[in-house]
């Protein structure tokens, strides 16, 4: 009886000993799990729209953001409720450094439309709208003001021929902006070119905006990736009636034509923007080819040549004009001359014939 009993505490003891042992051991390893992939160190990369604090509110939310294995496990891809980002993908690098990469959707312009500025993306499809700041609206008519600026009469004084030589180290150093580099930050979507010239009569978020022409947006898409890619995005992208493109750099129109050879005429426009961005004038691409030797930068008049210009053709009217009225008038005068003597002439006919007459009377007499 007395080591039943004892049996008993022995056991009861036993197995408290092994409860708490076991629990120990499990406070332990919960303890060792926590510290041992705790996430300390957070690497955010593709984000060109928000700031790092902003994603990772977006990314490290729930039960299981605290933990990189839970995270690996659980909690890898986030698909957020925001507009302009596609997807958020988190990688475990280390035991305690996680890597979010944010895949966004590509902007490729904007409209401005019932005082709003109106983001698209390569489909037309609005993803962003915000209102038009007052110094943005001045950048419409602007872009407009495109048409004057190719008539310049002095072709020798306003137009510089740019040789093939001069293009030669800009299109490697253009090229060489192939090479991968980390996303710029553009909280303000201050790397999103104007896009001016389209006609439509309404614009909704999540719609497509209703151009003529969709396939416009696939050319717009071209000159959003290939300005990007060689550095060169220009303040508006202006369409003619025809689809003609004109980029715009502060005062510098480059006139593109229509959307063929367009990656040649970036690549050059890469290597000679930077040395005509400080002056005013029209860069000539629409007729560029491959072997074109020779792309003329057109200069616009300043307001005093301008004038003088002006005054100079006023001139040469009123010497035309000058010169067509002493011609008309040394005409009237000889057609004047002619007929008098025409008439003196008939004169002397008749008298000749009075003088003749009387003296065939004479001799009949």
């Amino acid at each position: 009886m007395k080591k039943t009993t004892f049996m008993r505490n022995l056991n009861r003891k036993t197995r408290r000993i092994i409860f708490a042992s076991a629990a120990g051991l499990a406070a332990a390893g919960i303890l060792a799990f926590a510290l041992l992939f705790r996430v300390t160190a957070v690497e955010v990369v593709g984000n060109t729209r928000f700031t790092e604090q902003e994603i990772r509110e977006m990314a490290l939310t729930g039960p299981f953001a605290w933990n990189t294995l839970l995270i690996e496990k659980f909690h890898s891809h986030v698909d957020p409720e925001e507009a302009l980002i596609e997807s958020i993908d988190i990688e475990r690098v280390s035991n305690n450094k996680v890597v979010i990469r944010v895949n966004e959707k590509q902007l490729i312009g904007y409209v401005q439309f019932e005082g709003n500025d109106w983001y698209f993306d390569a489909e037309g499809i609005v993803l962003e709208c915000t209102e038009t700041a007052a110094d943005s609206a001045e950048a419409g008519p602007a872009a407009e003001s495109t048409d004057g600026a190719s008539d310049s009469a002095d072709a020798e004084s306003q137009e510089d021929v740019l040789a093939p030589q001069s293009l030669d180290g800009g299109e490697e150093e253009a090229g060489s902006t192939e090479e991968e580099t980390s996303a710029q930050f553009y909280p303000a979507l201050t790397n999103i070119p104007l896009v001016t010239g389209l006609s439509f009569d309404r614009a909704v978020v999540g719609e497509q905006l209703p151009v003529e022409n969709t396939k416009v947006f696939n050319t717009i898409h071209g000159i959003a990736r290939m300005v990007d890619k060689y550095d060169i995005v220009p303040d508006s992208v202006e369409f003619s009636a025809d689809y003609d493109m004109i980029l715009h750099y502060g005062n510098v129109r480059v006139q593109l034509g229509q959307d063929e050879e367009l990656e040649e005429k970036l690549i050059r426009v890469a290597a000679i923007l930077p040395s005509i961005r400080n002056l005013s004038g029209v860069l000539h691409m629409e007729d560029f080819t491959p072997s074109t030797e020779n792309i003329i930068f057109e200069k616009d008049l300043t307001e005093a040549e301008q004038q003088t210009q002006e005054e100079a053709a006023q001139q040469r009217m009123e010497e035309q004009a000058q010169e067509d009225g002493e011609s008309e008038t040394g005409e009237a005068g000889a057609d004047a001359q002619s007929g008098e003597d025409a008439e003196t002439d008939g004169s002397g006919t008749e008298t000749q014939d009075d003088d003749s007459g009387a003296g065939s009377e004479a001799d009949g007499v």
